[in-house]
């Protein structure tokens, strides 16, 4: 009965812990060379904004993001401009567990002369070998900007 309720007390405080990351880290910051890792986000409409930061003139970039492939799932990465809602570059790739973008930067260090931010979204595809039920509730990832 104790291990039960020490089990039950260590999974409240991982989906609390979930939880708060899910809503007070909607806005975070990739710098080249430094990566993100376990980051989590929520199946379905939610997408989390990543600002690129650091970036050297007139160097090529690739954002990568990869995740565990025992939960089948479409990824959307987009590269979007500060100053608009239409994404410049949207990637979707058919490989497996990894995702990317590539581009490059000006001599101002930003790209087509606009700072941009990247998006990430995660759809749960597939039937889970438990059922519809054990479907998870949260896509699981690591998210990083390498130069090029």
């Amino acid at each position: 009965m104790r291990r039960h309720r020490a089990i039950a007390s260590y999974v409240l405080l991982l989906l609390i812990t979930l939880q708060a990351r899910y809503v007070s880290g909607l806005d975070r910051n990739l710098t080249p060379g430094r990566s993100c890792n376990s980051e989590t986000l929520r199946f379905g409409s939610e997408s989390i904004s990543y600002s690129l930061e650091d970036l050297k003139p007139d160097t090529g970039y690739e954002v990568r993001v990869s995740y565990p492939a025992t939960v089948p799932s479409k990824v959307t990465l987009q590269l979007i401009s500060r100053n608009s809602v239409q994404p410049v570059h949207t990637h979707r790739r058919q490989l497996m567990d990894t995702e990317k973008i590539i581009f490059y930067t000006d001599d101002l260090a930003t790209y087509q002369g606009q700072e941009h931010i990247v998006e990430i979204q995660a759809e749960a595809t597939g039937i889970h070998r438990d059922g519809p039920a054990a479907k998870p509730e949260y896509f699981l990832y690591n998210i990083g900007v390498l130069a090029t």
